[in-house]
C-alpha cells in the first residue's frame, strides 16, 4: 500500500508538472510573441529615427556641399582679384620707376641748366665789368681827344 501510495503520489505529481508545463509553453509563448513584438517596435522606431538621421545627414550634406562650391567659387574669385590686383602694382611699380627716373633725369638737367646758367651769369658779369672798362677807356679817350682838339684849335 505504501508503494501504491507512493505511486499515485507521483503519478498527481506527474500529471500537475504536465497540466503545468502546456500553461508554461503557453505563456513562454505569449512571452517570446510579446519580446518579437517589442523588437519589432523597437527595430521599427531605430529605423525610422535612423531614416531621419540619415535625411538630416544628407541634408546637412547637400547644404554643406552646396556652402562649399560657393566658397570655392568665392576663393576662386578673390585668388582672380588678387592676381589682377598684382599685376596692377607690378604695372604701378614698373610706372613709378620709370617716373622716378624720369624725374631724376629732368632734376639732373634743371641742375646741369641752372649751373650754365649760374656760369652765363658769371660770364655776363664779368663781360659788363670788361664792357663797362672799355666804356670808360673809350669814354675818357674821345674826352681825351677832344680836349686834344680843342687845345690843337685854340
Amino acid at each position: 500500500m505504501q508503494i501504491r501510495d507512493e505511486y499515485e503520489r507521483a503519478v498527481e505529481d506527474l500529471h500537475a508538472r504536465n497540466l503545468m508545463i502546456p500553461g508554461l509553453q503557453t505563456r513562454l509563448q505569449s512571452l517570446e510573441t510579446h519580446c518579437l513584438q517589442q523588437l519589432s517596435a523597437y527595430s521599427a522606431e531605430a529605423k525610422a529615427r535612423s531614416k531621419k538621421r540619415l535625411a538630416e545627414t544628407q541634408a546637412l550634406l547637400a547644404a554643406s556641399t552646396a556652402e562649399n562650391a560657393r566658397l570655392t567659387a568665392a576663393l576662386r574669385s578673390e585668388k582672380d582679384n588678387v592676381t589682377k590686383a598684382e599685376s596692377k602694382l607690378t604695372d604701378v611699380q614698373r610706372s613709378t620707376l620709370t617716373l622716378a627716373s624720369s624725374v631724376r633725369r629732368h632734376d639732373e638737367s634743371l641742375r646741369a641748366g641752372q649751373e650754365r646758367s649760374l656760369e652765363d651769369a658769371r660770364a655776363l658779369q664779368k663781360n659788363k665789368g670788361m664792357e663797362n672798362m672799355w666804356l670808360q677807356i673809350r669814354t675818357r679817350s674821345c674826352y681825351l681827344v677832344v680836349e686834344y682838339r680843342s687845345s690843337l684849335l685854340h
